[in-house]
């Protein structure tokens, strides 16, 4: 039996420690009840700035191609149970890869970059020029057990921003070929251009953050896409598009799917040129609508330099991800492609590279320059345009991508606070450059824009009077993701939809 003295201490430090313990409860509690309140006060605001009002008699009318096709979404863990891993690590090549190609030819290629992107947490989108080994996939995912859960849907840029444009009020017409059965996934205010009875497959093989697989775990959540498409990535559907175009009177023009064409082994090495040329010149024909890029990824440089030679030199607004930026300027300054950037970059360092990236196009001969760029990363938008041009509302613009982020990869009707996070730091560099001013964060109006002048000069210093708009808006982080594939295409055409005002009849 202890003394009497160190009994008094024992039950002394018992005490003690109880008394820390239910006061640690407590503090946690009121930190968590404040931060659920904070993420309330941040989705209610942005709530408020993602509405908008257009001044227009009408609906906007938006035109969007190119093809389409079915989405065999899968998780990465479910997709790799229908292999032997053993045996396609055992066939994987030794050397890896040096630049990571292109196109892919055997699982045992895939395995190992689709490891290297995962580990990055990067999305990625690759060609398998193999038609064996991709009509074994497809036939091993249609006859899997109920136990692999997966989901075949419509799919495809263009379907997707068809869907979301028209959701959000605007009439719209598919540049796209589908079968009866996937006609039925279209809003009812979507026009199809075509119908055919057969369909391209592509296969996203998804994964959530901290997921593990070969004894990595995920830093972010993405999706690694494949595919072997034969129509889209020839352009079939812009013939039947053109000639709808006409009648339809778009306010806005959107193309997209264009990624299709990277890496393909085309029999001709002067195909790409001539569809990429073809499509060029319809896009210069088209003097009345806005006409909107969404860019995707591409690993080969020459066929980024194609589309930026055709495409981007005719259009007036480019959407992009977080890799796709980097890489677009990379290319445009120095020829050479970037083949991973970071997954949670700096607001500052993707500010520069917007500016960047506008003060390149804006130097591409033709007749347009571009007027309206739209990054969407996991941790923010940001939406910048010049500030005489016609798109309007970019702080609703920005809110409004923002959420439907949120509610897209939660797969929810509105925020859930419960399942949301914020990456932004209380206050962000709006540049790089030393001394740059930083605009605090702000719950109650989270939504952040401002103007300034364009830079041309090497110094960075303004040398024209052309003003710009930017806006930031915070990203809710979904911390359960049930979707990543198709994300980008939603947060992009959200984000388009309030910039559009067409100016009635």
């Amino acid at each position: 039996m202890l003394p009497l003295k160190y009994s008094i201490l024992v039950a002394a430090l018992a005490f003690g420690l109880a008394y820390w313990l239910n006061y640690r409860h407590q503090l946690l509690g009121q930190q968590s009840a404040q931060h659920l309140e904070h993420m309330r006060l941040v989705a209610r605001q942005m709530a408020v700035a993602e509405n908008y009002s257009l001044s227009a008699l009408r609906r906007p009318r938006i035109a969007v191609g190119l093809g389409a096709c079915v989405d065999i979404v899968i998780s990465a863990n479910d997709f790799w149970s229908i292999f032997d891993l053993k045996k396609l690590a055992e066939q994987a090549p030794k050397e890896g890869f040096d630049n990571y190609p292109e196109h892919l030819r055997s699982m045992a290629e895939f395995r190992q970059m689709f490891g290297f992107f995962f580990k990055q947490g990067a999305a990625a989108e690759r060609y398998l020029d193999n038609q064996a080994v991709f009509s074994d996939i497809i036939a091993r995912l249609k006859s899997a057990s109920n136990s692999v859960a997966r989901r075949f849907s419509l799919g495809g840029n263009a379907p997707t921003m068809a869907n979301r444009l028209a959701g959000d009020g605007a009439d719209v017409l598919l540049g796209a070929t589908l079968t009866p059965e996937y006609r039925a996934a279209l809003h009812r205010r979507v026009i199809l251009t075509g119908m055919d009875e057969s369909v391209d497959y592509h296969v996203s093989v998804e994964y959530e953050v901290g997921d593990e697989w070969s004894g990595v775990r995920a830093p972010r959540a993405n999706r690694f896409i494949f595919h072997r498409d034969q129509g889209n990535s020839r352009l079939t559907s812009l013939p039947d598009f053109r000639s709808s175009l006409t009648a339809f009177r778009p306010d806005v023009l959107v193309i997209g799917g264009l990624q299709l064409m990277d890496g393909i082994p085309y029999a001709n090495s002067s195909e790409p040129e001539a569809l990429l040329s073809n499509l060029g010149g319809f896009l210069s024909e088209q003097t009345q609508p806005l006409i909107h890029f969404e860019m995707a990824s591409f690993a080969d440089a020459d066929m980024l330099k194609l589309v930026i030679r055709h495409v981007l030199s005719n259009a007036d607004s480019v959407g992009l991800n977080e890799q796709e930026l980097p890489n677009l300027v990379s290319v445009l300054e120095t020829g050479k492609p970037i083949v991973l950037s970071a997954a949670y970059p700096r607001v500052a360092t993707m500010l520069d590279l917007m500016r960047r990236l506008y003060a390149a196009l804006r130097d591409l001969p033709g007749g347009r320059h571009v007027s309206r760029i739209h990054l969407h990363t996991l941790g923010f938008q940001a939406i910048l345009t010049r500030s005489n041009s016609r798109w309007v509302n970019s702080r609703s613009a920005a809110a409004r991508a923002a959420l439907v982020a949120h509610r897209f990869t939660c797969s929810v009707p509105d925020v859930d606070v419960d399942r949301a996070k914020l990456l932004m730091d209380d206050s962000f560099a709006i540049s790089e450059m030393p001394g740059a001013f930083r605009r605090t964060f702000n719950a109650s109006e989270p939504v952040s824009c401002w103007t300034e002048p364009v830079a041309h000069g090497a110094d960075g210093r303004s040398q024209s009077s052309e003003t710009l708009a930017l806006c930031v808006a915070p990203g809710l982080v979904c911390t359960r993701v049930r979707q990543t594939g198709g994300a980008g295409d939603n947060i992009s055409a959200a984000g388009l939809s309030p910039q559009v005002d067409p100016t009635g009849e």
